[in-house]
């Protein structure tokens, strides 16, 4: 790995644990282009605790951080005085088969692809929800989208994302875990006459994302508005906007039309890529280029793309891959669709059948004889008897 690569993976790993983000503003041709303003620490951070978008947390983070990034063309000139040796790092190979989300970082350390194939994923939630079939195109892609910004992040950290249109489906709401567990809901998915995507969500409404993070006082909220409902766009409105990330986003869902909600996903994915804030023209251009020539992530997932042969395309060219001889650093996850495990469902519930206190509790059980409660994430209904609400309440009566 070049001295530029290991820099960004440094870098890359501040940026994705969550220690610092910086904001850096920027416009025009897939949200690449654009020019420093100043550096300013977003607010998402396990290191500095704020509570707003643009926080004026002091910049000693970012000088850190970036140092860190930066020393590795000094730390070559040290080497020598120094006995110790930089630590391995093993990098992943693309898996062969199966869903994959593959993390890639550039040789000249100036930009990471994100890349993934989510057929499995996305089949899961729509036989879960039993959605229509310009439903399940919509769900595909926001299930896709939000596990793309939430994953390779720190332990703990989720993301959660809202397409709340103006649309017949309601709302689309999306959880992604760090290490690329995703889960879904759908307000309305029996929209059998809907015929695109757009349709189905509106083109008016808002994106709201929720990051979350253990240490974090506070989860950070950004809101922007819908731009076309294509939901693609929609998100790298918001990462421009809301989080100052220069970045491009495309996601695609195939569908087999005629077939029933268990079989009617084709294949699904897409990539984000995002550009570091010390990218030069070069890369910038180079990337502009391979996502043009990549065209419709759609075609390419149906004729079989698979995550990691989407990364080369786009890391093509020597100012991305630095030549045949050079191994990018590549990291590999299976994503899947959860938690929905009973053992992770059920303390939950139990929170929630404490909170609606123990009067009413017994008055339901009395009534119908149990508590059902129903996960609308993952459809799943568990079942609590009488003597499973005293235990429950067992303590107040202590």
């Amino acid at each position: 790995m070049t001295a530029a690569a290991a820099a960004a993976y440094r870098y890359s790993s501040c940026l994705h644990k969550g220690s610092v983000l910086v904001a850096h503003p920027c416009s025009s041709r897939l949200r690449l282009r654009g020019r420093s303003l100043g550096l300013r620490i977003h607010a998402y951070s396990q290191s500095c605790r704020c509570s707003s978008s643009t926080s004026k947390h002091q910049g000693q983070q970012t000088r850190r951080c970036l140092s860190r990034a930066s020393s590795s063309s000094s730390s070559s000139s040290s080497q020598s005085e120094s006995p110790e040796s930089p630590p391995v790092v093993v990098f992943d190979t693309p898996r062969t088969a199966g869903d994959e989300v593959l993390k890639t970082i550039s040789a000249n350390g100036e930009a990471t692809v994100l890349t993934c194939l989510t057929t499995d994923l996305v089949k899961e939630g729509v036989r879960r929800h039993k959605t229509a079939p310009a439903v399940a195109a919509a769900l595909g892609r926001v299930v896709t989208g939000t596990m793309l910004m939430g994953v390779f992040r720190g332990d703990g950290d989720e993301c959660q994302v809202s397409i709340e249109g103006k649309g017949p489906v309601g709302s689309l709401t999306a959880i992604s875990t760090h290490d690329g567990k995703v889960r879904a809901r759908v307000i309305n998915p029996f929209l059998y006459d809907a015929k695109s995507v757009p349709e189905v969500v509106g083109n008016t409404g808002v994106v709201r994302v929720v990051r979350s993070n253990p240490l974090a006082k506070a989860p950070y909220t950004g809101v922007t508005p819908i731009q076309t409902g294509e939901i693609g766009e929609d998100l790298t409105h918001y990462l421009l906007t809301s989080e100052q990330q220069r970045c491009a986003m495309g996601l695609g869902v195939a569908l087999e039309v005629g077939k029933s909600a268990e079989d009617i996903v084709a294949s699904a994915g897409g990539f984000l890529v995002q550009v570091l804030p010390f990218a030069g023209e070069e890369t910038i251009k180079a990337l502009e280029e391979n996502i043009a020539d990549l065209g419709s992530v759609t075609e390419r997932l149906a004729d079989g793309m698979r995550p990691g042969e989407m990364a080369a395309a786009l890391m093509k060219g020597d100012v991305l891959s630095g030549g045949e001889d050079e191994q990018l650093a590549q990291f590999s996850l299976e994503p899947s669709y959860g938690p929905c495990e009973t053992e992770t469902l059920k303390p939950r519930m139990e929170k929630m059948i404490r909170a609606l206190g123990r009067k009413e509790a017994d008055a339901i059980v009395e009534e119908v004889g149990s508590i059902e409660v129903r996960c609308d994430f993952c459809m799943k209904t568990l079942e609590f008897t009488k003597s499973d609400v005293e235990v429950l309440f067992h303590d107040d009566n202590l």
